[in-house]
């Protein structure tokens, strides 16, 4: 399976593209920041892209045959999500 995982460079995103290769699985990532380089991520598809940016989306998903998609690239403080909820849908639902 190719599985999408946004928010893949992030502290559990990674982890669950190490799972998911370590099970056999092609892994792409959209995040705002770069993959780290370390051993066993060579076989990553990285971009560094927003994933509301759905020009960019559209692409990856084509090009890379997506069958599936994790979302970790979500806002998370909830003082920040009281002030500005308007991002956090935009970000974390739409």
């Amino acid at each position: 399976m190719r599985v999408l995982v946004t928010g893949g460079a992030g502290y559990i995103g990674s982890h669950a593209v190490r799972a998911l290769i370590e099970n056999g699985h092609d892994v792409a990532v959209l995040d705002v920041r770069p993959m780290p380089v370390a051993p066993g991520l060579e076989r990553v598809s990285a971009v560094a892209g927003d994933i509301r940016d759905t020009l960019v989306l559209a692409d990856l998903l084509r090009r890379e045959r997506i069958d599936g998609v994790i979302h970790f690239a979500g806002l998370r403080s909830v003082a920040e999500s009281m002030r500005d909820p308007g991002a956090y849908f935009d970000t974390n639902v739409i």
